[in-house]
């Protein structure tokens, strides 16, 4: 059993990991959904503690992927590093702090019916919006990017993704070009992701029933099978990034998240 496990957790990073560097996101939208399944199939998690394990180790795994995602858009000159400057300290706050604390008082049935909503809205904003069109970049001033970042960083904690689609979102109607909102969301994600991981590991600490291998809300083995893969894929999607064309891939994504929310509202 241990090595089936193995198996699926690379084959989940595979996944994972290209759409990271391709996208720009961490993984999330799919990780939290297959380890829920995963762990709840296997019996691998305590039921009480079986959807905060899922998001605390959902965010781990975004780290690695986001690290080779942001060098890779880096060597493209694809990161906004003043938009980063400014959103990271509210980023590092809400996903450090605050979402945490929220989620530690949240019972897991909520929290699976708040990630479903989510990607049921994610796939729709995906399909829906309008295709970005190049402008002169209209970025909000530092206080409000700030703000941005804090509600960014609360909510993904929360929901155990590393914030791209969320970000992305920001980028998008600020009119910053859409590879650069690849780039720049991958580094804010990644900040995003280490601090989430921290405020996991510390408020799950203390919790009593889970299993061996666990730090706080972070399950190592899944951890582990997860980010093997990003050695080697997630620069080969950052690549593709800046040579294909992504709007077919963008909504086949969307469908998929969309099913994804679904199955786990129903």
């Amino acid at each position: 059993m241990a090595l089936n496990l193995l198996l699926i957790y690379i084959l989940l990073g595979c996944l994972a990991s290209f759409l990271s560097g391709l996208l720009g996101i961490g993984g999330g939208l799919l990780v939290v959904p297959a380890l829920f399944f995963i762990f709840t199939h296997f019996q691998i998690i305590p039921t009480p503690q079986l959807m905060h394990v899922v998001i605390g180790t959902s965010l781990a795994t975004s780290i690695i992927n986001l690290l080779f995602s942001v060098r890779a858009h880096q060597n493209q000159g694809a990161v906004c590093w003043p938009v980063f400057a400014a959103m990271s300290p509210g980023v590092i706050i809400g996903a450090l702090l605050l979402g945490p604390s929220i989620m530690k008082i949240t019972p897991g049935d909520i929290l699976k019916i708040i990630f479903g909503l989510f990607c049921l809205i994610s796939a729709a904003q995906i399909i829906f919006r309008k295709k970005n069109i190049i402008t002169q970049e209209n970025l909000p001033n530092k206080t409000s990017m700030f703000l941005l970042g804090l509600g960014t960083g609360s909510i993904s904690t929360l929901l155990g993704i590393a914030g791209g689609m969320i970000t992305g979102t920001i980028l998008h109607y600020c009119h910053m070009d859409m590879r650069k909102i690849v780039g720049t969301s991958s580094a804010i994600c990644l900040v995003l992701a280490i601090s989430g991981t921290i405020g996991m590991m510390v408020i799950g600490y203390h919790q009593a029933g889970l299993p061996k291998w666990t730090t706080g809300f972070i399950y190592w083995p899944a951890f582990l099978g997860i980010t093997l893969p990003s050695l080697f894929i997630t620069a080969l999607g950052a690549n593709l990034a800046h040579k294909l064309p992504v709007n077919i891939l963008k909504n086949i994504f969307a469908i998929l998240v969309f099913m994804i929310g679904l199955k786990m509202l129903l």
